[in-house]
C-alpha cells in the first residue's frame, strides 16, 4: 500500500534526497523541498500496518507520525505464528503416518500420530479465516488488478520458486536419477499439483485471491443474517453433506455452484471479525468448548482406528468448529512481545521449507521420533529442531532481496 503525508523537517544539514529501508521490509523515500518548511513523503510497504516513527540518517534527522493508519493487529500475528507452529508439528507426524509400511511403525503409534494430526488440522484453516478477515474488511480496498498482480501473484511465485525444487526432489527420490526429461517432469508436476503436499495451500488461496474481487463488493454490502446465513449453506453442503457419505455411504447430489470449504473459511473469517468487534468474547466458555472438541476428536481417534483421518479432515465439521473456536479465543489478545511483527513476517517463508528439514532428518539422516523414548518428548524434539531451523532459514531467505520484494 501506499500513502502520501506531511512530516516536519528538522534540518541539521543539508540533502536533496534519500532513502531508508527499515528491518520490517517498508521503504521510506523522503524528498526536501527547499522552499518548504515541511518535508513531502511517500511510504510504500508489503504490509497494510506502519508504526509512529522517528528516524535519523546522516546528517537529516526526521520525526513524525503517519495519522489515519490502520494498526497492527497483535491477534492476527499470533493467530498466524501459532498455526504456523501447528503445520511443523502436523507434518513432523503426518508423513510418518501417511506412510506406516515404510517407516514401520506399530498400532499404538500409529495412534498417537495420527491423533496429533487431526488435532492440528485447525492451522491451515486458520490461515484462510485471517485473509478472509483481512481481505475482506470493508475498510480494505482492493481492485483486480491487486488482487491478480499483487497478491496471487507473489503465491504464484512462491509456488514455482519453492515448488519446482521440491517436485525434482521427488523425482529424484524416486527414480534416482538426473535427466533433462526428468527436470521437465518435475516442472509438469508442479502444475498438476503433484509436488511436496503443503504446497496445495498455494494453489487453494491462488484461487480465493482470484475470486475475492467478486465476493468482496457483495459481502461488503450484505447483512450480518445473511452472512449468516451463506455460512450455514456452505456448512451443510461442504462439511455436513460430506460427513453423512462418509458415515453411511449415501451421497446427497445436491451441489452449490461456489463449492470448497476453503470458501467457508475465508467468508468465515470475515464473518467472526465483524461479530467479534465488540470484544464480547467469553474466553472460558470458549476455552472449555475447544476442550470438549479436542476430547472429541481424539475419542474419533480411538473409536474410528484406523480410518478416523476420513472423518477429521479440513471438511470435517470437527475441525471447522476446533479452527473457529481458536480464532475465538485468539481473537483481539494483545502481545507486547517487542519482535512479534518480525517473527510474523517469517511464517509465509516457513510454510514454504520447513518440509525439507523434515524430509531431510526423516529419508537422508534416517532419523525419527520412533529412534527415542518417549516418543511423544521425541516428536517434540524434533518439532522444536525443525522450527528453529525453519525461522532461521526464512530470516537468511528475508533478506535476499529479489525474495523479500517478491515472495517473502
Amino acid at each position: 500500500m501506499s500513502t502520501e503525508f506531511l512530516i516536519f523537517l528538522i534540518f541539521v544539514g543539508s540533502a536533496q534526497k534519500l532513502s531508508v529501508t527499515f528491518v520490517h521490509d517498508s521503504q521510506l523515500t523522503l524528498q526536501y523541498l527547499p522552499q518548504s518548511a515541511f518535508l513531502h513523503c511517500r511510504f510504500e510497504q508489503h504490509a497494510d500496518f506502519v508504526y509512529n516513527m522517528n528516524v535519523t540518517f546522516c546528517n537529516l534527522k526526521v520525526s513524525g507520525s503517519c495519522k489515519n493508519m490502520a494498526k497492527r493487529r497483535s491477534d492476527l500475528s499470533v493467530m498466524r505464528i501459532t498455526a504456523t507452529l501447528a503445520v511443523i508439528l502436523l507434518h513432523t507426524c503426518s508423513t510418518i503416518s501417511q506412510n506406516p509400511d515404510i517407516f514401520k511403525i506399530n498400532k499404538g503409534q500409529y495412534l498417537l500420530f495420527t491423533t496429533i494430526v487431526c488435532l492440528m488440522n485447525w492451522a491451515v484453516p486458520l490461515f484462510f479465516m485471517i485473509t478472509g478477515t483481512l481481505m475482506l474488511n470493508p475498510k480494505k480496498k482492493l481492485s483486480v488488478r491487486d488482487a491478480v498482480f499483487k497478491y496471487a501473484k507473489r503465491i504464484f511465485l512462491a509456488l514455482m520458486i519453492f515448488g519446482i525444487p521440491m517436485a525434482w526432489v521427488v523425482v529424484l527420490i524416486t527414480h534416482r536419477q538426473i535427466s533433462l526429461k526428468l527436470i521437465l517432469l518435475g516442472i509438469l508436476d508442479t502444475i498438476e499439483g503433484k509436488s511436496f503436499s503443503h504446497l496445495w495451500y498455494l494453489y487453494a488461496i491462488i484461487g480465493l485471491y482470484l475470486i475475492i474481487p467478486m465476493l468482496k463488493p457483495y459481502v461488503n454490502s450484505t447483512s450480518i443474517n445473511t452472512k449468516r446465513y451463506i455460512l450455514i449453506v456452505l456448512f451443510a453442503f461442504n462439511f455436513c453433506f460430506t460427513l453423512i457419505d462418509r458415515l453411511f455411504n449415501i451421497h446427497i447430489a445436491f451441489e452449490l455452484p461456489i463449492a470448497g470449504n476453503s470458501v467457508f473459511y475465508l467468508l468465515t473469517g470475515e464473518y467472526l471479525n465483524e461479530i467479534s468487534a465488540d470484544g464480547d468474547i467469553d474466553r472460558k466458555l470458549n476455552a472449555f468448548l475447544i476442550a470438549v472438541v479436542v476430547g472429541t476428536i481424539i475419542a474419533i481417534n480411538i473409536i474410528a482406528y484406523p480410518k478416523a483421518p476420513l472423518f477429521l479432515g479440513y471438511d470435517s465439521p470437527f475441525i471447522a468448529a476446533l479452527s473457529i473456536l481458536i480464532y475465538r479465543q485468539l481473537f483481539g489478545v494483545k502481545c507486547g512481545l517487542r519482535h512479534l511483527w518480525g517473527i510474523d513476517r517469517l511464517t509465509f517463508g516457513v510454510y514454504l521449507i520447513h518440509p525439507i528439514f523434515i524430509h531431510l532428518a526423516y529419508n537422508f539422516l534416517g532419523i525419527t521420533p520412533m529412534d527415542f523414548k518417549p516418543l511423544l518428548l521425541s516428536i517434540l524434539v524434533i518439532w522444536a529442531v525443525v522450527v528453529t531451523l525453519s525461522f532461521v532459514s526464512s530470516y537468511i531467505l528475508k533478506h535476499i532481496k529479489w525474495l523479500r520484494d517478491n515472495i517473502l
